[in-house]
């Protein structure tokens, strides 16, 4: 089945848009699926008891977004993207998105124990269920997650959801490199009781929030995986104090190698049964102080030989600290230097499209500071990311960019959102006079008017003092620096089109008779389509003082005193000062 476009379709059964159940082998390839509903389970496919292996039924290459299974509302059914249950089958490289189900608002793979599912380079994000599993809900089978995008998902009912990224209920499930980001739920976003094998993944900036009645439900549940290592778990937020990672492990669990970074609470608890053996050495914890580390775990957990810094052999974590601040047709991003010991630099993503489809990326290198310049009118999303330098392993040809699933490259910072919008400033100047006698004063009125179409925001005049005048004075809100003054237009902040306002200055000039010219310009946070009226000048013309035909004031008393010594003037002599 390939090509096709499979919209808006309903039923009342299982199988919004498409329902394929006991076929040999199974190829379903670069199909759109949208919009479609069941009142059952599968709002988008639903696949039962295919009879090939994984290596011979694929769902790969395909968009899948926007449908819903129970449609209803009544029961517990699920899968709104996809519902494959007692099925070998691989999923790969589809786009699962905005998708929405009672339970497994993505993907859900059913009960059969001894199905083997791979699910590998997708992106699962922006799904939702009610209750289990916003992302992918697994009941049973031998599968492996690997390599996906899970992004956004929530699970929303507040009493009982829990699973906002993945929710496992049983099974032998292996879960590796992978991007968990932004996903939330009222309980644990992360529920994993099956998983035997959580190795290699980011988990980034999720969230669980205070469940109805009052528990404080942790982030992460994992009661028998046999391996816990090389994740990096960062910025999450469990909202209500609750923690960020708890173990009730029924086998001997090795979690070591884990870098903690930046959580809240940030606590790692584990209460293992007797002689069940939990270790997490050499683990970052934010510290390698034993007093401090020992506040943050709990129970019987061996939390000797901690990492003395921030482990470089997980995957590097997102940039922190990230600021956009915008500029007359720029922006200015900012972020703090990553711990990790081999960073190597860094990459600028903006675009009018949200992670993970932003248009533009910029690798800027070793530095913390970039300036995007030539923006136009818009929304403008922004986000950085890290690499430590290794060789790019990214396939152009798949979903996900897999320097970053693999680790080499961080996950996206929070995202910044800027606005762009559009305001014609103009900048007018005049004087208290056209010329002045050295050592005279003179006044410069400016008029900064807004031409729209919108609001002018934090409006700003410079101007620049001609050499040799010295500043006096000038309206409030302005300040002289180095021969500049600068003006802060308050008046524009939240002014309308149209509108105008005006400052003067007022300077001493100098004792040096010539031209001095007075330049000024204006800008704004937003985009200024005309840049021809934003700075104008105005020239001075500074006279030496008059002294009526040289010679200075005693320059007739000179000539009088001579003419009546030698009796060439008259006695009588008129003369003009």
């Amino acid at each position: 089945i390939s090509g096709n476009t499979i919209q808006n379709n309903n039923t009342l059964l299982e199988g919004g848009g498409v329902r394929i159940i006991n076929v040999d082998m199974l190829d379903f390839d670069n199909n759109t699926v949208s919009g479609n509903q069941a009142d059952a389970d599968g709002g988008g496919i639903y696949i039962n008891n295919l009879k090939g292996t994984n290596a011979e039924n694929f769902i790969r290459n395909n968009t899948i977004n926007n449908n819903i299974a129970n449609a209803d509302n009544t029961g517990a059914n699920a899968g709104g993207g996809i519902w494959a249950n007692s099925s070998d089958v691989s999923i790969i490289n589809n786009t699962i998105a905005d998708n929405d189900a009672e339970e497994g608002g993505g993907v859900v793979l059913g009960q059969s124990l001894v199905a083997s599912a791979v699910i590998s380079k997708n992106l699962i994000m922006g799904n939702s269920a009610v209750i289990n599993g916003g992302g992918m809900h697994i009941d049973n089978g031998i599968h492996t997650v690997s390599g996906n995008v899970i992004y956004n998902n929530v699970s929303s009912d507040p009493g009982a959801s829990h699973g906002g990224g993945i929710d496992v209920h049983e099974g032998s499930i292996t879960i590796i490199n992978n991007i968990i980001a932004s996903n939330s739920s009222y309980k644990w976003f992360l529920n994993l009781p099956g998983v035997v094998t959580f190795d290699n993944n980011s988990i980034v900036d999720n969230y669980v929030t205070k469940q109805t009645g009052g528990f404080s439900p942790p982030a992460i549940i994992l009661t028998q995986a046999a391996s816990m290592q090389q994740n990096t778990i960062s910025g999450n937020d469990s909202k209500t104090g609750s923690l960020i990672a708890y173990l009730s492990p029924t086998i001997a669990t090795d979690m070591s190698n884990n870098n903690f970074l930046n959580n809240s609470p940030g606590f790692l608890v584990s209460n293992p049964p007797t002689g069940v053996t939990v270790i997490a050495q050499n683990v970052w914890w934010g510290t390698a102080e034993a007093g401090l580390i020992d506040l943050l775990v709990s129970g019987d957990i061996d939390v000797s030989a901690p990492a003395s810094g921030v482990l470089i052999s997980t995957p590097i974590s997102p940039p922190t600290g990230v600021s956009a601040v915008a500029g007359n047709g720029e922006i200015t991003v900012n972020w703090d230097a990553n711990p990790e010991a081999d960073v190597a630099g860094y990459k600028v993503y903006w675009g009018n499209q949200t992670v993970p489809d932003i248009e533009n990326v910029q690798d800027v290198g070793k530095v913390t500071s970039f300036i995007i310049s030539a923006v136009t009118p818009g929304v403008y999303f922004i986000a950085v990311t890290a690499n430590d330098g290794a060789t790019s392993v990214d396939d152009v040809t798949t979903l996900v960019n897999e320097d970053q699933t693999a680790g080499t490259e961080s996950w996206f910072s929070p995202i910044q959102q800027v606005s762009f919008a559009e305001a014609d400033l103009a900048v007018a100047i005049s004087s208290s006079a056209s010329s002045v006698v050295v050592g005279g004063t003179v006044t410069y009125t400016l008029t900064v008017t807004n031409n729209g179409p919108n609001i002018a925001n934090n409006v700003v005049v410079a101007s620049t003092l001609p050499n040799g005048v010295v500043f006096s004075s000038a309206s409030t809100g302005c300040a002289e620096t180095a021969g500049i003054v600068t003006c802060n237009l308050t008046a524009l902040d939240s002014a309308i089109p149209g509108n105008s306002a005006s400052f003067d200055v007022t300077v001493n000039v100098p004792e040096t008779a010539g031209a001095a010219m007075f330049v000024s310009s204006v800008t704004a946070a937003e985009f200024d389509p005309d840049l021809t009226n934003n700075t104008v000048s105005i020239d001075t013309t500074i006279n030496a003082a008059s002294n009526g035909g040289g010679g200075g004031a005693f320059g007739p008393l000179l000539l009088i005193s001579l003419g009546w010594l030698f009796g060439v003037l008259p006695v009588r002599r008129t003369s003009k000062a």
